[in-house]
């Protein structure tokens, strides 16, 4: 009788213990996601955010082809949308680019709008309303929109740096996000 209830309660040491190791198991698996929530709040490099409603970005077709290479400002992110003149005024391509990092864009030869969309803390829960739709995303804090000209591309490079920078050779015009989008 004493060995059987020496092995019961060796058993129930065995189910604490294991117990214990799930309940610290989960714990470490809530703290993860928890980090990739907060992760997630600044979108990864050339993520296309609003390809539900914009669809996914254009590419060159190889009739002839030009860039818009776009660093993003130290101290902010921006979402960057082009829309073509020859197709209606409609978003062609849009990407989120981080802070200090670059982003290129690969397009037919043609006049395109370049906008950008500044801010800091991206909230998944924004709604921001659109033209065609109601975009879901958005920055929460520091948010500013600006735009270029219309440009014409035909086989070459346009690179935007945007750095503030007295004296600079580009200043983007204001917008808004009627405009943008």
């Amino acid at each position: 009788m004493t060995r059987i209830l020496f092995s019961t309660k060796t058993n129930l040491i065995l189910i604490l213990s294991i117990l214990v190791s799930v309940s610290c198991i989960s714990e470490r698996d809530n703290k993860k996601n928890t980090k990739r929530e907060t992760v997630f709040k600044r979108p990864l490099q050339g993520s296309q955010l609003y390809s539900d409603c914009f669809g996914f970005n254009a590419y060159c077709s190889g009739a002839g082809c030009s860039q818009i290479k776009v660093k993003g400002p130290i101290d902010s992110d921006v979402l960057v949308t082009i829309k073509s003149k020859e197709f209606n005024n409609i978003v062609f391509s849009h990407a989120y680019i981080r802070s200090n990092e670059t982003y290129t864009f690969d397009l037919d030869n043609g006049t395109y709008q370049i906008f950008f969309y500044y801010g800091k803390d991206w909230d998944l829960k924004k709604i921001i309303k659109g033209t065609f739709c109601d975009l879901k995303g958005g920055f929460s804090s520091s948010e500013v929109f600006g735009k270029d000209f219309p440009q014409y591309l035909k086989n070459n490079i346009l690179t935007y740096e945007l750095i503030l920078q007295k004296n600079g050779n580009f200043n983007t015009k204001q917008s808004n996000s009627k405009e943008a989008f």
